[in-house]
Order: structure tokens, then sequence, then C-alpha cells
């Protein structure tokens, strides 16, 4: 309809409000999501000091995303802005897990020396089991202090609950990294121990 109006020489129809802060938002976020996860992985890297490790848990992000995502579709929730910032924080923290069961591997891998298979994964059967309950306790705390965000119904509630979704979503997903990081961990020792054979 828009189209067919005539208007005079020097008038315009441009659209504007929220949807041009819409357009500009997402200009921006198309510049800072891929450089939040440029950035995770650098400070895991800098922490570890080993790619192939910093790598490994940084596969803990894409299924937190994962996690963010099922949930937002699941509550009928548009991407917005509130949404992205959510997603964001979810990178953060969903990597914590992740460092802490890395670490405790590290150190079990120094430790033990493991020169079998067999012992790579009693190596990494003995740091899970003493830093599951850790892992558990990081994100149980994360997930209960979001409860109240989501339950939420007074002022700025319109922005913090599609903030919260992803990250509540995200965390839920993230637990299956407390499997995902040791069996990645345990296949990447295996195979050095294979180069080495060779």
């Amino acid at each position: 309809i828009a189209q067919k109006v005539k208007l005079p020489n020097g008038y315009s129809v441009v659209w504007a409000g929220q949807y041009e802060n819409q357009v500009r938002a997402n200009k921006r976020l198309l510049l800072l999501i891929p450089l939040a996860l440029v950035i995770n992985l650098i400070i895991i890297y800098l922490g570890i000091k080993n790619l192939r490790n910093a790598s490994i848990i940084f596969s803990a992000i894409p299924i937190a995303l994962a996690g963010g995502g099922i949930l937002l579709w699941l509550g009928g929730f548009n991407t917005s802005v509130a949404v992205w910032v959510g997603f964001i924080a979810l990178f953060g923290i969903a990597s914590d897990d992740g460092v802490l069961m890395a670490t405790y591997l590290d150190q079990s891998f120094a430790k033990n020396q493991p020169k079998t298979k067999s012992e790579v994964r009693q190596a990494v059967i003995q740091a899970g089991l003493k830093r599951i309950r850790p892992c558990l306790m990081t994100s149980a705390t994360t997930l209960l202090a979001l409860i109240p965000v989501m339950k939420s119904s007074g002022r700025g509630s319109d922005l913090m609950i599609p903030m919260a979704i992803p990250s509540f979503g995200g965390m839920l997903f993230a637990l299956i990294t407390l499997f995902v990081v040791p069996v990645l961990y345990s296949l990447n020792q295996e195979l050095k121990l294979k180069k080495y054979e060779i």
C-alpha cells in the first residue's frame, strides 16, 4: 500500500521507532556475538595454553546455544536484543564446568602419566568422579539464581525474562558437557598414545 501512495516532490517515507532500533541493534549484534565467541575461546586458551584442549572446553558453547534456543522455542519467545544479551552471558557461563573439569583432567594425566588406553580411561574416570559434584554445584547455583528472574512480573521483567531464558535453557543443556568434555579428553589422550606407538 505504501508503494502506491504518491508523495509530493521532496517527501519520503521511512520506517522509524522500534523497528529502526531493532535493525540498528541487529547490525551491532552481528559483530558482537562472533566477537564474544572469539574472546571466550582466547580466554580459555590463555588459561590452558593448549588450543586442542581449549576447543574441547569450547564445545560446551554450541551445546548451551542449542539448549537456549530450544527453551526460547518452547516458550514462544522471539529473538530480541535482550535475548541475544542473554546468549552472550550464556557463552561465558557455559564454559565454566568445562574449565573446571579440564583442569582436573590435566592434573590427573600429569599425576598418573597413563601409557595405555585403559590407564587413560581410568585417569578420566577418577578425575570425573572428583569434579562432578563441584560442576553440578556451579550449574545448580546458576539455575537457581535464574528462577526468580524468570518468575518476575514487576518493572523490568519484560527485559529480564527474555535475557534469563537462554541462560536457563543453555545451562540445563550444558550439563551434558560433564560427560562430553571427559570423553573428548580421553579420545585426545588415546590419539596421542597411538601417535607415540607408531
